[in-house]
């Protein structure tokens, strides 16, 4: 079930978001520590969806706490939350008097700085206090931290005391929209994105629309992008609206990866299939257990499917370019910038085409390491405006949002009648691209890339779901 959480100023303000909200949702929770003209009769006896009376004021006396939360009992709220570090043997009795008035009593334990280890024993301590709830929400510093979790969430599934379990943070996103998969009673949300109560939740409307989230059940298959950073990504948006078109049980997420080793040891049993990014593409290879043609002579993934519990390695980006460039390149010259997973892939791309291929990285070391494994040139990106060529292809992050005034060449450097290629897809026209157009160039951008490659993602995602 969703709860959208709104923390209240005034009653006025209130009523114009609550009408936002009735009939639509399932919960509010309604946060009043900032409330300044409480008027708790007409929140609650108006006609209204349930409503979770909330008081997170530590700083507010033992009586005032206690006579807030019986009023709000008395005038039949559905729910009242305490934080476990308020409780007192008054506020026990509390707990008793609201359960017998048939309020349901939300206990809830929050750790801003991390996700512990003792969950359990936690829990079990707070379910000896016999609430009807227990809310356990933690602050994810590793992606990781979500599988603590989720292992948590299966293991106390059968208990009679209802669980939400999640993680803050941006990397704890994935706990809150995977709440029903892995049996967390509630999920809370944000009305609108400049409304947040707390540090990775999710607007409501983004919840519902872009992860379909009244779909997701225990059989729902996960897929993701496995990068950092990742928040620029449009795959959210495309994998999960195919996903909804083909009335699949499956679903697309972000995972801000630190440490990809860590990540797929504990992802491994969960997901289903992975686009994988910067900075991973190269060390993924060392953890498929079959790789396709291009990802052996690349050294680079960026698509694992899961199946019978092994992983197949595909390469996406370099059927895409394969496709993109021209035909016959044998009397071309390509400059490829960078050193990169992206590089890889343009390099292997135009050398099946035949082209005569440049390097251009920044470091020489990695540059000349991927000269010899393709058997091609490579120079300084200081000396680019002393070769010619008729393609470039920019395989660097430079000229990507938020730094979208930035290309990796001047200007100077186009000529009318060059085919200019750029991965960057966020901004759709990049600084290069524009600079390509005034000069009377060719191009291919990021985008026409990423549509083409997330094409042949999704036929492999398709498939893995079909394999079961």
């Amino acid at each position: 079930m969703i709860c959208v959480s709104i923390i209240v100023d005034n009653f006025k303000k209130f009523l114009k978001l609550y009408d936002k909200i009735y009939s639509v949702y399932d919960f509010i929770e309604l946060r009043v520590e900032k409330a300044r003209d409480l008027d708790l009769e007409n929140i609650l006896t108006q006609p209204r969806p349930k409503i979770i009376f909330t008081l997170r004021d530590k700083s507010i006396n033992e009586t005032e706490f206690i006579s807030l939360l019986t009023r709000a009992v008395d005038l039949k709220a559905d729910f009242i939350d305490i934080d476990a570090e308020m409780l007192t043997d008054n506020i026990i009795k509390l707990i008793k008097y609201a359960k017998e008035k048939k309020t349901n009593v939300i206990l809830s334990y929050h750790n801003f700085k991390q996700t512990p280890a003792e969950l359990q024993s936690i829990y079990n301590k707070l379910k000896s206090y016999s609430p009807n709830y227990i809310k356990i929400a933690c602050y994810a510093n590793d992606i990781n931290d979500n599988i603590k979790v989720f292992k948590f969430l299966k293991k106390n599934e059968k208990d009679a005391i209802k669980l939400v379990a999640f993680c803050m943070g941006e990397k704890g996103e994935i706990s809150r929209i995977l709440a029903p998969k892995f049996g967390s009673a509630i999920t809370y949300a944000a009305l609108k994105p400049e409304l947040l109560t707390a540090e990775g939740q999710i607007p409501v409307k983004q919840l519902l629309d872009v992860y379909n989230y009244k779909k997701i059940n225990s059989d729902t298959k996960i897929f993701g992008l496995a990068g950092n950073p990742v928040k620029h990504s449009q795959g959210i948006y495309t994998h999960n609206r195919t996903f909804k078109s083909y009335k699949l049980n499956a679903i697309y997420l972000n995972f801000l990866v630190d440490d990809f080793h860590k990540f797929i040891k504990e992802f491994k049993p969960i997901i289903t299939g992975l686009s994988i990014t910067k900075p991973f593409k190269e060390v993924a290879v060392k953890y498929i257990d079959e790789a396709s043609d291009e990802v052996k002579r690349i050294g680079a993934v960026n698509t694992i499917i899961k199946k019978n519990n092994r992983l197949y390695g595909y390469n996406t980006d370099a059927m895409a370019m394969l496709s993109l460039l021209p035909d016959n390149l044998s009397r071309k010259t390509v400059a490829v910038l960078g050193t990169g997973g992206a590089a890889r892939s343009a390099i292997y791309a135009a050398v099946q085409k035949k082209a005569r291929v440049v390097i251009f990285g920044r470091d020489q070391f990695q540059a000349k390491n991927l000269a010899q494994h393709f058997k091609c040139e490579y120079d300084k990106f200081s000396n680019i405006s002393k070769h010619k060529f008729q393609i470039l292809i920019n395989a660097t992050s430079v000229g990507m949002m938020p730094d979208y005034t930035a290309s990796p060449v001047e200007e100077s450097v186009l000529k009318p009648g060059m085919l200019v290629v750029d991965f960057v897809y966020n901004p759709a026209i990049t600084r290069l691209l524009i600079f390509a157009k005034s000069k009377g160039c060719d191009i291919i951008s990021g985008s026409t890339i990423f549509k083409k490659q997330a094409s042949l993602q999704k036929a492999f995602f398709r498939q893995a779901i079909k394999n079961g």
